[in-house]
């Protein structure tokens, strides 16, 4: 057994462990279910595709392999979307998603029994070699070949969408941006784009077999997948989705748009002023923002405001989203106490933690945002000098 055919079987036994392993999980959400699915069904392909390489396998099984595939782009498109919706429900609507497969099973299954006899025929689903196939195995190849990077910009835009959605109902970004999964998409990207190349450019050369690449792939797939699946929580909004997506697109348009998006809403100019200083009120007098979890929600709850007014106040009088309207504050708090001589024993990084900050890559990052300045920049340009403080 060679070096990748260890890999594949490895990847193929690791899967059913994960699977394994998140089903003795006490308390399952939707997400870690459809997760399970997701590794078993790498399971079934990993090991399918290790027999075929490495004995006399059923051909009539193994054309059905690459379908079989088919199922993971959409699965892990409704995994990631368990992930980033709250009203996540998994419903028949999700069932069109596999109708991809189940044609392509169909048209398989006809295939082969047409022309069962003739080996090569019968191959030329899987083998790209588009100038000698038939019209209708031309389509089928291609339908395949575009079939995973349509997912892959349907994910990045989702994701895109999410990180727009963070912005309107969290303070903080840690553990709520999910970008183990953009780092996962540009993975993909790069093994499907090296898999084609190996295949189209080196198919021809002694030792390099683009299958076996491919699994490869796969492998590293299952083990960071694995990581980060297992230990990520779902990340769950108090509005509908489709509510989250049309503010976090209005509060990034321009404008003209910005003056429009509200006009259905009966909140009145008096009624929104009075909200937006209740808002300020009671964020400054109980400092809420030195939470550093803070949410939207949390604020709706303890100024009896709802989350959805809270939005538009913020959007359409402070042309803020909720994200930066509190780690404003806790910027303007850092200020106040790293000019204190009671704080001059204390890092810069343990006074943005008692502000509200929850990451030292966090406070930075937002502060040159909002300043202009590096922390260690503003404490030196205040001139002062008798503050002997730990940069740390």
């Amino acid at each position: 057994m060679n070096i990748l055919n260890t890999i594949i079987f490895a990847g193929g036994i690791h899967a059913l462990y994960l699977a394994f392993f998140i089903f003795t999980k006490r308390k399952k959400t939707l997400s870690d279910n459809l997760l399970i699915s997701l590794f078993l069904l790498f399971f079934i392909v990993y090991i399918t595709g290790f027999l075929a390489y490495n004995y006399q396998f059923d051909l009539l099984i193994l054309s059905f392999l690459p379908n079989v595939s088919l199922l993971i782009p959409p699965l892990l498109f409704i995994y990631f979307s368990s992930l980033m919706e709250e009203n996540f429900i998994l419903d028949q609507k999700h069932l069109f998603h596999f109708i991809p497969f189940l044609v392509s099973f169909i048209f398989i299954a006809f295939h082969i029994y047409i022309y069962k006899p003739d080996i090569k025929i019968l191959e030329m689903p899987y083998s790209f070699n588009f100038h000698e196939q038939p019209i209708h195995l031309l389509i089928y190849s291609l339908t395949r070949l575009i079939y995973t990077p349509i997912y892959l910009a349907w994910l990045f835009l989702k994701f895109r969408k999410h990180k727009l959605e963070i912005k309107n109902n969290f303070s903080y970004s840690e553990e709520v941006n999910l970008n183990w999964i953009k780092n996962l998409l540009i993975f993909i990207c790069g093994a499907y784009s090296s898999y084609f190349m190996i295949y189209f450019l080196f198919s021809k050369v002694d030792g390099i077999d683009s299958g076996q690449v491919g699994f490869a792939c796969s492998s590293l797939f299952i083990f960071y997948i694995g990581f980060y699946g297992f230990k990520q929580r779902a990340i769950y909004f108090s509005q509908r989705p489709e509510i989250l997506i049309r503010q976090s697109i209005e509060n990034n348009s321009s404008s003209p748009e910005k003056k429009e998006r509200y006009i259905k809403s009966k909140l009145s100019q008096n009624v929104a002023q009075l909200h937006m200083e209740n808002l300020k009120r009671i964020v400054e007098k109980e400092k809420l923002y030195l939470n550093h979890k803070f949410t939207l929600n949390e604020l709706s709850d303890k100024s009896g405001i709802p989350h959805h007014n809270i939005s538009q106040i913020l959007n359409e009088h402070l042309d803020k989203n909720f994200y930066n309207f509190i780690n404003e504050y806790r910027i303007q708090e850092f200020k106040e106490q790293v000019l204190n001589p009671k704080n001059k024993n204390y890092s810069i990084l343990a006074i943005a933690f008692d502000c509200g900050f929850n990451s030292k890559s966090s406070f930075n990052r937002i502060f040159k945002e909002m300043t202009g300045q590096t922390p260690s920049q503003y404490i030196d340009s205040t001139n002062n000098n008798s503050f002997g403080m730990n940069n740390n």
